[in-house]
């Protein structure tokens, strides 16, 4: 595995990473191309796209960077509307974030509250919820 601090000695090598080995993508698509340099600039961005667009990338990958830069002061919440959904993009956090050890949890209703409190002390860099828990 690649240490955090050596793989991220460049503002985009994050993203270059990403699309030159990822399952066959080469290219951000529109929105993931005009979202996510603002987001990693710090400015908010609101965008809508149709379903496989690759709007998850387009949070997740600003968060990877940011956990680059820092690798021991970011927390990042994602809250999503549903359980499946939070499923999902977990597991997109697993295959994006394998190559730096990323560490998540998924937190939602229906599951076992001490496990995931127990997930929550190994204090992940990401965790995906649901509102409702």
């Amino acid at each position: 595995m690649i240490a955090i601090c050596q793989l991220c000695s460049k503002a985009k090598l994050i993203l270059k990473l990403f699309f030159s080995i990822s399952s066959g993508l080469k290219h951000p698509t529109p929105i993931q191309e005009n979202c996510i340099p603002k987001i990693i600039e710090g400015r908010d961005c609101i965008g809508a796209a149709k379903t496989g667009s690759g709007k998850t990338l387009v949070f997740a990958l600003p968060i990877l960077h940011k956990l680059c830069e820092d690798p021991y002061g970011i927390y990042a919440l994602v809250l999503t509307p549903t359980r499946e959904l939070a499923f999902q993009i977990g597991d997109s956090f697993a295959v994006i974030g394998r190559a730096i050890n990323l560490r998540q949890s998924i937190i939602v209703g229906g599951m076992d509250m001490v496990a995931q409190g127990a997930e929550l002390a190994k204090k992940p860099h990401v965790v995906i919820a649901t509102p409702g828990r």
